[in-house]
């Protein structure tokens, strides 16, 4: 736990300010921005081992989701129990120097909670386990990726940026069934994807992007995330768009 508490975590090059304000720019422009690489080697071991040590504690679920009528069909393990079994987690969730990162990308104040929704470690271990589309209640969602399938095999990251604006444009209403509209999304080009290495890590926009984790395509391949919520506000209004993930 030592290298969490007493020794910097984050790679070099995201302390330079010309990097920073490129981060800032990508994240304004294209509310989402990657981090590939961001931790040191150490740390990234001790978090990984982490993710591992938590997987005897994920519960399997498999369900549509009230309204948009996505998937969810992962393992997972969330809410305050996460930083209960795992002090490094709770450690870095408030950690300064990873804090000091989200506060420079988005420009302005970063806040956390107690809610339940706040972390959450999700597994996708078999062929067709997805996370379907959905927005977040948070606005910023911190994820970092541990383990990945190789490129083409799913488990990418597909969003639609600026996702409000757009459906206001379509009349979608909100919790409607969303596929017709995602398909309409991709005829015009509109849906992004962005394949995660292990080590990698990425900051969102959640509730403005519409976005999903892909089914995986092959066997013996894996995702394993940890996401962490933020806010620019202390309140946040919480919907049911997370009901059943971590119940």
């Amino acid at each position: 736990m030592k290298p969490l508490i007493n020794q910097f975590i984050l790679n070099d090059e995201y302390k330079q300010t010309s990097q920073l304000c490129e981060l800032r720019h990508q994240f304004a422009k294209n509310q989402y921005v990657y981090l590939p690489n961001l931790f040191t080697p150490t740390v990234f071991s001790i978090l990984r081992s982490e993710v591992d040590k938590l997987e005897e504690f994920a519960t399997h679920k498999n369900y549509q989701t009230n309204g948009l009528e996505t998937a969810r069909n992962m393992k997972v393990f969330g809410g305050m129990k996460v930083f209960e079994k795992s002090p490094a987690l709770s450690i870095l969730y408030t950690h300064h120097e990873l804090r000091t990162l989200l506060k420079e990308i988005t420009d302005g104040p970063i806040y956390h909670s107690t809610n339940e929704e706040i972390v959450g470690v999700h597994y996708l271990l078999e062929t067709g386990n997805t996370h379907g589309w959905h927005l977040d209640d948070y606005p910023f969602i911190f994820i970092m990726i541990f383990y990945a399938p190789s490129k083409s095999n799913g488990g990418t990251v597909e969003c639609i940026p600026n996702w409000v604006s757009y459906a206001q444009k379509m009349g979608y209403q909100e919790n409607e069934p969303i596929g017709n509209y995602v398909e309409k999304c991709r005829k015009e080009h509109l849906v992004q994807e962005y394949y995660h290495a292990p080590g990698d890590a990425y900051l969102m926009r959640a509730d403005q992007v519409l976005h999903r984790v892909s089914p995986l395509k092959k066997e013996n391949e894996k995702r394993a995330i940890v996401g962490f919520d933020y806010s620019y506000t202390l309140e946040v209004v919480n919907t049911d768009r997370v009901t059943g993930l971590y119940d």
